[in-house]
């Protein structure tokens, strides 16, 4: 293989969008909804001889672009940069039929038009990365993205990003060889999938030919090519061997080689993303070799629809599977009339997400502060009816009660195997005196799951930093900045503390996915 190479970046950080004048219709990115980067918001129509497209299939829409005529044209938006920062452009970009020309990503600082960062893709190069840029001063630049070239050349962007500069990472990092070793299936043509007898890898399976047949926009009806799917016998079931795999794509088919299931499917995913609409019909997926694991074991989330109908919490696990998350949380149970009246739920959520893989953490909630006894006859109940090896209880939205946890924990390590229990803490407008209480109390055995607002609170850090010396376990809940967060857990894991990982929900689920997946160095 030769010549392309990517740098995959996948924890992405927003800059601000500032435009002076009433926003264009938003772009968005066609894999938002299952799994990829996110747009910008509010691009501007450049003049020039470019037809813009936002089109695609069920409200998943790309940027299609298309030259009338020789020249050039595109979109436009300004951003704001902050000062004295080291940053990086990065796109996902295809260009076709553009011999002198191709897609072009610029920024250019609003103050003195210097260019700060350029990117250029051309031909089915796609994911040109590794343009870092200075901001100096900061303030706002211009962020364009054009297409050049003569009459009838096309492109199509996925995302554009500014983002923390990531140096290359060999051992991770796919490297895609020429255009001519690319696997590309003509319209109405599909994979079969050989892989082990397995619901999760059935479930994997099926979400690569529905992603072919959107890509394609047509089902397909004849096999165009194999992919085959190997996983070691016996599998594998250390952390991280359990979760690689390694990915080889050409033109005469795909293969994924994996230690555990877990590590194949997340090959499927990744495949997933190589998969480019050809402007004439059909797929290209691109040649790659990828050997892969996660830098951080619990990448815990929880999606919208969970709690909804069962098509909404298919999508829902479907959509972290996509994300490579590996825990999924459970809404469990509720108080209905009262402290004392629990509901018990979430059972075939639990069932379902096992069935693709995901390990369910069944959440309770104790914020109306029932008695000891009703609580941990409900946290018995739930671990016993859904098969939960891991329980979350928010002991810290009343007043603490280290009593409380310690009987919590006792229940917990009378199952065989004992039960993970986690527990959010949030400082808050706590006295510090209450703060340094409930560290001093908490439990080692109890994994503390905590905000970046608390961890970087003085009331909360020393004793924080105390507590981690001691061996207790750690969790962190993204609320801001998810790329920092895990450079933090990953530096902390490397001293020999226990910071498992990072956990997400809302509109950090995605950042949240990609920074514990890669963490940036």
């Amino acid at each position: 293989m030769t010549a392309r190479v990517l740098t995959l970046a996948l924890s992405l950080m927003v800059a601000t969008t500032a435009l002076a004048d009433q926003p264009a219709e938003m772009v968005r990115n066609g894999e938002f909804e299952i799994g990829g980067k996110m747009w910008f918001a509010a691009w501007r129509p450049l003049h020039g001889a470019v037809q813009c497209l936002r089109a695609g299939e069920q409200g998943h829409k790309h940027l299609y672009m298309r030259l009338r005529a020789e020249g050039d044209g595109g979109l436009t938006q300004a951003v704001e940069l902050p000062p004295r920062q080291t940053l990086s452009l990065r796109t996902l970009a295809t260009a076709w039929d553009t011999a002198d020309g191709g897609v072009i990503v610029e920024l250019v600082g609003a103050a003195d038009g210097r260019v700060l960062a350029e990117i250029e893709v051309g031909h089915i190069v796609q994911g040109v990365v590794g343009c870092n840029f200075d901001t100096g001063g900061g303030g706002q630049a211009w962020l364009t993205v054009r297409l050049q070239g003569p009459k009838g050349g096309q492109g199509a962007v996925e995302w554009v990003s500014i983002g923390p500069a990531v140096p290359q990472d060999e051992g991770q990092e796919p490297v895609y060889g020429g255009a001519t070793d690319d696997l590309v299936l003509g319209l109405g043509e599909g994979l079969k999938v050989e892989a082990p007898e397995s619901g999760v890898l059935a479930n994997g399976a099926g979400m690569v030919r529905e992603a072919l047949a959107e890509k394609m926009r047509s089902k397909p009806t004849r096999i165009g090519a194999m992919l085959r799917v190997t996983v070691r016998e016996p599998p594998v079931v250390e952390w991280p061997a359990c979760e690689s795999f390694h990915l080889e794509v050409d033109a005469e088919g795909a293969r994924i080689e994996a230690p555990a299931e877990q590590g194949a499917l997340w090959g499927m995913m990744t495949l997933i993303d190589l998969m480019r609409s050809e402007p004439g019909g059909g797929v290209r997926i691109l040649s790659a070799q990828v050997d892969d694991r996660p830098d951080l074991p619990w990448r815990l989330g929880w999606a919208e629809g969970l709690a909804g109908d069962a098509p909404s919490v298919l999508n829902a696990i479907k959509k972290l599977v996509r994300l490579k998350m590996n825990m999924v949380i459970v809404a469990a149970g509720t108080p209905c009339e009262g402290p004392d009246d629990w509901e018990l739920r979430g059972q075939s959520v639990a069932a379902l997400a096992r069935e693709w893989g995901l390990e369910p953490v069944a959440a309770l909630s104790s914020c109306l502060s029932p008695s000891p006894e009703t609580l941990e006859e409900a946290a018995r109940a739930t671990i016993e009816e859904l098969g939960a090896r891991y329980l979350m209880v928010d002991l810290c939205c009343g007043p603490w009660d280290g009593a409380l946890a310690r009987r919590l924990g006792a229940m917990a390590r009378s199952f065989d195997p004992p039960v993970t229990l986690l527990s959010r803490f949030i400082v808050g407008d706590r006295p510090q005196g209450e703060v340094r209480a409930i560290l001093n109390d908490w439990p080692r055995e109890i994994v503390m799951v905590c905000d970046g607002e608390s961890l970087a609170s003085p009331r909360f850090g020393l004793g924080l930093r105390s507590l981690a010396a001691q061996g207790a376990p750690h969790l962190l809940e993204v609320d801001g900045d998810a790329a920092a967060l895990a450079q933090r857990a990953l530096a902390a894991r490397a001293r020999g503390e226990r910071w498992l990982g990072l956990a997400g929900w809302g509109p950090d689920l995605e950042e949240t996915a990609n920074a514990a997946w890669r963490a940036p160095q």
